[in-house]
């Protein structure tokens, strides 16, 4: 693992108009071989035209990315990815039926190398890919949660289309001595090869 420690008044992102649903399409399409060899049944749901919103695009695929990365390890039949959009924000949803997160650990898993007990004693880690994917949601003034509402594990992304709000937010302080960790790409395929700590330039 390569960890980079980073005091967040020195991350700033560079935000322009991105095709989402073409963003979505490609991380979708790199992760169907180790879905398929998993004998998973991958859905994603985006609706026929294409959506616009202004993000960071590495950001933003670093995000769904470390998602369907944890999602991938632990789903037992299927995962599906949804988008919906509304005046207001854009949401981006991964469902998987893995073994259902407890409430009581919801908050603990975007916490670096977190480890829960699963029922059969092994102990399921997380590692830095949820705390990192939080991390650059909320550089978009974005939530990244997780569901704990819903009978399967969904992960939850929303992200602001007020691109004058965002560009406020990322000139204020998002959190004193934030720790953004990357990780590098450890899965039995090289589908997440590319994915590295994302380059944040002065705007």
């Amino acid at each position: 693992l390569d960890f980079r420690k980073t005091e967040s008044q020195g991350f700033r992102l560079n935000f322009a108009e991105c095709n989402v649903t073409e963003v979505l399409k490609e991380t979708y399409n790199r992760f169907t071989s180790l879905a398929r060899q998993r004998e998973l049944d991958f859905v994603l749901n985006i609706g026929e035209q294409d959506f616009y919103a202004h993000v960071n695009k590495e950001a933003f695929t670093k995000i769904v990315s470390n998602l369907l990365n944890n999602a991938l390890k632990y789903a037992r039949h299927t995962i599906t990815i949804d988008l919906f959009q509304d005046e207001a924000d854009f949401t981006v949803r991964i469902v998987s039926d893995g073994e259902k997160i407890p409430e009581a650990s919801s908050q603990q898993i975007f916490e670096p190398f977190y480890q829960m007990e699963k029922k059969d004693t092994v102990r399921m880690g997380v590692g830095i890919g949820l705390p990192l994917a939080r991390s650059l949601a909320t550089l978009h003034k974005g939530r990244l949660y997780l569901d704990i509402e819903q009978p399967e594990n969904t992960f939850v992304l929303i992200i602001p289309l007020n691109k004058e709000e965002v560009r406020q937010q990322i000139e204020k302080v998002v959190e004193q001595n934030i720790e953004v960790l990357d990780e590098e790409t450890s899965t039995e395929t090289d589908q997440m090869k590319g994915l590295s700590l994302i380059h944040i330039s002065e705007p």
